[in-house]
């Protein structure tokens, strides 16, 4: 038995990340957080640099087909496959001191600093899965199907007011791979008694 399906649905699905990065020692080149950058903050390693990203799946949808076998005259199993697109939402926040002149006796200057971003983008990808169909009445059914959503990656950046260790601004970065695996179970009404 062969077959063509779409469907949308919402999502809500969130993914989260808080980081405290110490600063790096004098003489290091890499941060605790940042390595291959020159430092993740200014002079001292008390003064860390707060990060936290948020992602959310807003919704997503898929357009498959459906290729099964009636293993008894009322039960279907099934393979899945197609088109899987969704739309991935991103934010987050930096904050941290920038220390100016010379902390010390001969004094100094802390500034906070705090950067936001925020972006949104639809992704096309694909997705694959099994289910079993089940007639248990007449033109009633109900089924259990299982689906892999593979949306790629979402990336990017974002130069802050941070200063780091080498004078530049401190340059932040994410790079996820959505994907999602979703259990559903579903009751069909079949309108015509064939």
């Amino acid at each position: 038995m062969a077959g063509f399906e779409a469907d949308f649905q919402g999502s809500g699905q969130k993914g989260r990340f808080d980081a405290l990065c110490a600063g790096a020692p004098a003489g290091l080149q890499d941060g605790v957080c940042t390595p291959g950058h020159r430092g993740d903050n200014t002079f001292d390693p008390a003064l860390p640099v707060t990060f936290n990203l948020t992602q959310k799946l807003d919704w997503f949808g898929t357009v498959r087909g459906r290729l099964g076998v009636a293993v008894t005259p009322r039960v279907l199993v099934y393979g899945t496959g197609g088109l899987a697109y969704g739309r991935v939402s991103t934010a987050g926040s930096v904050s941290a001191i920038n220390v100016g002149g010379f902390p010390g006796a001969d004094g100094g200057t802390f500034t906070p600093v705090a950067a936001s971003f925020s972006s949104s983008t639809t992704k096309v990808g694909w997705t694959a899965g099994a289910g079993i169909e089940g007639a248990f009445a007449d033109n009633w059914s109900a089924r259990l199907e299982y689906l892999y959503v593979d949306l790629g990656t979402v990336s990017g950046t974002l130069a802050t007011p941070v200063i780091a260790l080498s004078g530049a601004p401190l340059v932040v970065g994410y790079r996820s791979h959505v994907t999602d695996n979703i259990l559903r179970f579903g009751v069909n009404y079949r309108f015509s008694g064939t």
